[in-house]
Parts: C-alpha cells; sequence; structure tokens
C-alpha cells in the first residue's frame, strides 16, 4: 500500500485495503473481490467479476450490462447471491479477526 508522494505504508497499518492507483492509472485490473461502502445507505457491498451484491438491502447488478444499476436480480440469481455473500463473510471475518489480534498485540508487526 502506497500513499502518493510518500514511502510505503508500515505493514500493520491499513491491512484491509490496497491502492487503487494502479486501477484508476489504468494500468492494472482487480480479479479478486472488493468490499466497499455502498452509496446508497453505507451498507457493505462486494464486487466480484461483473457483479455487484449489496445484501443489506438485497441487491444484485450485472454491472457488465447495467452499469447503472437499474434492474436488481437478486431473485433471479441465488446461486451468484450465495457465492457473493460467503466470500463477503470470509473477508470480512478475516479483516476482523486479523483487527482483534492486532489490538490484542497477538500480530506485531508482520507482512
Amino acid at each position: 500500500m502506497y500513499r502518493i508522494g510518500t514511502d510505503p505504508l508500515p505493514c500493520n497499518e491499513a491491512p484491509d485495503s490496497r491502492s487503487l492507483l494502479g486501477l484508476l492509472a489504468g494500468e492494472e485490473t482487480f480479479s479478486d473481490p472488493v468490499i466497499h461502502h455502498s452509496t446508497i445507505n453505507g451498507d457493505l457491498a462486494i464486487r466480484w467479476d461483473q457483479w455487484k451484491l449489496i445484501p443489506g438491502t438485497k441487491e444484485l447488478f450485472d454491472l457488465k450490462n447495467d452499469l447503472q444499476e437499474l434492474e436488481n436480480l437478486y431473485e433471479e440469481y441465488p446461486a451468484v447471491v450465495q457465492k457473493l455473500s460467503e466470500k463477503m463473510d470470509e473477508i470480512v471475518t478475516g479483516v476482523n479477526n486479523r483487527e482483534n489480534r492486532t489490538k490484542e498485540g497477538s500480530i506485531p508487526n508482520i507482512c
């Protein structure tokens, strides 16, 4: 993780984040899931491949075919909802566990 114009962050800082600089500069793409806050009400959302899932509002969008997020496909694709929900739970649990262990002092400066 880098801040623009500075040295790398210490390895125990921002463990649940990653730089979007390469993506914004068009130098790379993300194939891994990305978790972020929804713009609608701040609920967590997950983007993976062409899909965006907002579990709290039961919304699923196919961003490849519906970039404006006009057609909610939540009911039509239960397998996608399940896959994204499970992945989101896995990531959030991992981040929360790491944060708790760091607060307890059991994770020193590791990268």
